[in-house]
């Protein structure tokens, strides 16, 4: 096993430990370490669903307009070095291996996992002198470990709805609490779609901080405008009529894509070099896996899409159903962690269940097959349901089909993606 391997695999074990909750600590590790996270400006962003994308747009963004762009985002999908990119390239297996032996040396603590990541971020980032870096918050705000962040350029909420309920709390006045722990004094919060409690929340944290509070309009306020399924982009337009194409599928992304753009003007007003142009590009060009992404081989079609929450199980489900794809009725390769709301999602998912592999992610939290199974028929009786302790077979079965879908968890998306590509690459 090489050095990389080792210290990957050694990481990747803390994932399951229990987290430890605070700050403290850790900013007073990153002030022995010279306050990394604060050498280069910042984009700090959460949200239940959308702050990936937004994160992907954002960084997009900056990076054609001629910016040295980190991005620092979770889960991954097929490898942990993709959660630590520069203008889009992951961190060198050497650059990533060294990096945990200095943390590990130098931390007057156990780091957790995602606190290792995040200061492996925040040093890779300040090393290679990155002109922005948008950062992704792991769970909730508070007291994530990207909170270190003291002064960013913005903060972005791009929604809340009710997921991680055991760590944030079970109201969405709780979850917005915690989110809303981004928002620093004097700093712009841009937010997407938010119910009532949760945007009420907000405006109290904003005025206490003396924050403007934005939500995107005008040019910035998009709406879907129909799909290209052929190139598969989708089209969006703007209240001002300006028409777009985004490299993303889904009627929702349109809500993200305002997002990014609103982000993109505070940005603009606070000195980056972002144009019209940079913008409509990075959306055309904007690439981000494993949310409703259509792959396409030997005549077959895979569709992937890691929603674990209901709120991303509803807007997969009405992607799947509004796409040309729905008549082909594709098999649905299903597998969840059990503690996520899996009979909601279920729920979401029912005019898709009419054939389901039913499996175990490959996770330590897995939601067992045949109790997925149960969920299923009880949803949807006349379905057809095979079950598969081992994912790599339910993918194997799956993608034996015309059409196919694989959906419930990014782990599973993530297996599902290593698989395609190890089944693309031809030898010789």
């Amino acid at each position: 096993m090489t050095g990389y391997a080792r210290m990957a695999a050694k990481l990747v074990s803390k994932q399951n430990a229990p987290q430890k909750h605070g700050l403290t600590r850790l900013r007073a590790y990153l002030r022995s370490l010279g306050n990394p996270q604060d050498s280069f400006k910042s984009v700090h962003v959460t949200g239940t669903n959308g702050k990936g994308s937004v994160c992907a747009m954002t960084a997009e963004i900056l990076r054609r307009s001629g910016c040295k762009t980190g991005l620092f985002i979770s889960p991954h999908l097929a490898d942990i070095r993709e959660r630590i990119q520069i203008d889009g390239v992951p961190i060198s297996r050497a650059r990533f291996a060294g990096l945990l032996k200095e943390l590990e040396r130098t931390a007057p603590f156990p780091l957790t996992f995602f606190e290792t990541l995040a200061c492996a971020a925040f040093l890779h980032f300040a090393r290679e002198r990155v002109d922005y870096a948008v950062i992704e918050v792991g769970i909730g705000g508070r007291l994530d470990a990207t909170n270190t962040l003291h002064a960013p350029e913005a903060a972005v909420i791009t929604s809340i709805g009710l997921d991680h309920t055991v760590l944030l709390g079970g109201t969405v006045e709780k979850i917005a609490f915690e989110k809303a722990g981004i928002i620093k004094p004097g700093i712009p919060c841009v937010h997407g779609k938010l119910p009532a409690a949760a945007l009420s929340v907000l405006r109290a944290k904003a005025r206490a901080c003396r924050s403007a509070l934005r939500a995107p309009s005008g040019k910035n306020a998009f709406r879907p405008a129909g799909t290209d399924w052929d190139a598969l982009k989708l089209r969006i337009r703007n209240k001002k009529g300006e028409r777009f194409q985004l490299n993303l599928l889904g009627a929702h992304q349109a809500l993200n894509a305002s997002v990014a753009a609103e982000t993109a003007d505070i940005l603009r007003e606070k000195g980056a070099p972002i144009t019209a142009k940079a913008v409509r590009d990075a959306f055309a060009g904007v690439y981000w896996p494993g949310r409703f992404q259509v792959l396409r081989r030997g005549g077959k079609i895979v569709v992937l899409d890691g929603g674990h929450n209901p709120e991303a199980a509803l807007f997969f489900s009405k992607a799947l159903s509004d796409s040309p794809l729905a008549g082909k009725k594709p098999v649905l390769v299903l597998g969840m962690l059990k503690d996520k709301d899996c009979r909601a999602i279920v729920s979401a998912l029912r005019p898709h269940l009419s054939r389901v592999i039913a499996t175990a992610p490959p996770s330590e939290r897995a939601l067992a097959p045949t109790a997925l199974a149960e969920l299923v028929l009880r949803e949807r009786p006349d379905a057809e349901i095979e079950v598969h302790g081992d994912c790599d077979t339910a993918l194997r079965c799956g993608l034996a089909f015309p059409c196919c879908a694989v959906a419930g968890s990014f782990y599973l998306v993530g297996a599902a993606l290593r698989l395609h590509s190890s089944a693309v690459k031809k030898p010789g």
